[in-house]
């Protein structure tokens, strides 16, 4: 990279002018330990952004952008940093800015009309804090109540509790930095005003451009620096009771108000049908097919704690003579005699399929860290260093396609194995696998996971070997996901041509391609392919 010539040092100069000294870092050492990620491999790779800078409001982001069209330097941005892959500096776009938000950390709750106003760097744990004093809640994802609250509602929405409250159904207006520096207010705030209760209507909306995939435009069309988000009903305690400090901290939710169940299911294909069943009695708050990975991974504490619980003979029998498993948690919104109502039709729809609740001992010990994990997700597994989860792709579409996926997963785990899987950690079985379900199971996202060592080595295997399986598949099987490669140009000639409908909207918002260049559709790419077929 061109550090301290000519240009690096004009561009190096306007950003300090505009945010001040203290919020621009070019020193190369700095830069690095700002660069870090939860995948090794990642941190590894070249090149670096050549520098960070870190707006405090919309008018600072506005601003950095304004420069970049100016003086012709590529961004990306971040909520968290979480994910380096999606916003790191690519090879071939010198001059690379990184805009950090963490100084926009604001936020405000609207309790009358439930909902709350997030900037990107506030966490879900935050915003969490504050809504159950109203006797409101905010949904947590299976990545960590440690989020961006404002990344979690604008991107795959994902949430523990999606069953009851949908998957991205809680965005409301937002405000959004186009990458020429103009800025776009949606749904209500569009009149002028103030106000974030209301989104977009029917039909085709804006929103739909931040929802393109599990991970978003990836900074491709802006920056969003405010959203609303709906709050929902919280039948709990005010403040979440904790005892302790982790690993060993402890939440304890009421038990006639909140309660959790897992039954053992004869087949994958039973799993589903009791989804359906339950969609229909529309109980509970809580739902996921689940598997005994991830039940132990949320209740213990250790790794030591950990393998001990895995290798008893009842999880055992589970691992590989059962597994399919479905967990259910009530919240009594109405008081106890909906929670006996509700416990009384999920054991008859159990009973129906063959369902069979998994051991007393073992359902009592891990009931509280189940339960709270579904409020206020810690993702424990990250932090007892058990080694990267790594998936083989999944779906999200219906329960039935559901079946397909996780059959097609179980078979790429089989032949990446070893060394994914069972390859000489443990063995894991043949049949793990995960669907998180949302809309009363109308909506299902799938996942067959495997851990992997926690090295450089077996991240840039599984990145050389799993992925590219998972982009055939998709393309044998037309199925589009522009996340895979994270360029639609190389495979949306196999889907309508979708890559042009994308690059015309780049090119309207982002006429100097400064966004995030090379994600989400190469615009140098596309630039070819178009020359090549005029030349023809």
């Amino acid at each position: 990279m061109p550090y301290g010539d000519d240009k690096h040092k004009r561009i190096y100069e306007a950003l300090v002018n505009t945010l001040g000294e203290d919020y621009v870092e070019d020193d190369p050492a700095v830069v690095e330990a700002f660069y870090r990620d939860y995948y090794s491999y990642v941190s590894m790779l070249p090149p670096r952004v050549e520098f960070w800078v870190l707006p405090g409001s919309t008018e600072d982001v506005r601003a950095i952008y304004r420069l970049a069209n100016r003086l012709d330097f590529p961004t990306s941005v971040s909520s968290t940093g979480l994910l380096l892959a999606t916003c790191s500096a690519l090879p071939g776009y010198p001059y690379w800015c990184f805009i950090d938000p963490k100084r926009m950390n604001r936020f405000w709750i609207d309790p009358e009309n439930m909902y709350a106003v997030t900037e990107p760097y506030v966490t879900i744990a935050q915003l969490q804090s504050e809504t159950m004093k109203y006797g409101l809640f905010a949904g947590v994802t299976g990545a960590g109540s440690q989020g961006s609250a404002l990344a979690t509602h604008l991107g795959a929405n994902t949430q523990w509790t999606g069953w009851r409250t949908g998957r991205g159904r809680s965005l409301l207006g937002f405000e959004w930095v186009l990458p020429t520096g103009e800025i776009v207010r949606t749904g209500s705030l569009a009149t002028g005003k103030e106000e974030y209760w209301w989104g977009e209507g029917p039909g085709f909306d804006s929103h739909g451009l931040w929802r393109a995939g599990a991970l978003g435009p990836m900074g491709a069309f802006g920056t969003v620096t405010k959203a609303a988000v709906k709050l929902f009903p919280w039948p709990g305690p005010k403040i979440i009771p904790t005892e302790g400090v982790q690993p060993e901290k402890k939440s304890v939710l009421p038990r006639d108000t909140f309660r959790t169940f897992v039954y053992s299911y004869p087949s994958l294909e039973a799993c589903v049908e009791v989804i359906r069943e339950l969609a229909i009695a529309e109980i509970g708050a809580v739902a996921s097919q689940s598997n005994v990975m991830e039940l132990l991974m949320l209740a213990t504490g250790s790794r030591e704690e950990f393998w001990k619980k895995w290798h008893e003979p009842y999880w055992q029998e589970q691992i590989h003579h059962g597994g399919h498993m479905v967990m259910m948690t009530l919240w009594a919104y109405a008081g106890p005699k909906q929670m006996a109502y509700e416990e009384q039709v999920l054991k008859q729809i159990a009973d129906e399929y063959g369902g069979k609740p998994i051991d007393e001992r073992e359902m009592e010990w891990l009931h509280d860290s189940l339960t709270a994990s579904a409020v206020r997700d810690t993702h424990r597994g990250r932090y007892m260093r058990l080694g990267p989860l790594s998936g083989t792709g999944g779906a999200c579409d219906s329960l039935y396609d559901a079946i397909r996926s996780i059959k097609e997963g179980w078979r790429l785990k089989k032949l990446l194995t070893p060394p994914m899987g069972d390859g000489g950690l443990y063995d894991m079985g043949n049949e793990n696998h995960k669907m998180w379900l949302a809309d009363y199971g109308r909506i299902v996202t799938t996942a067959v996971g495997a851990f992997g060592d926690k090295t450089v080595e077996f991240e840039m295997w599984f990145a050389k070997n799993v992925m590219p399986h998972v982009v055939k598949y998709n393309n044998e099987n037309h199925i589009f996901s522009a996340n895979d490669p994270f360029d639609a140009s190389l495979t949306g000639h196999k889907y309508a041509n979708i890559h042009r409908y994308i690059a015309a909207i780049k090119k309207d918002l982002d006429p100097k391609n400064i966004a995030s260049p090379g994600r989400l559709v190469n615009m140098k790419n596309m630039e070819k392919m178009a020359a090549q077929q005029a030349a023809t």
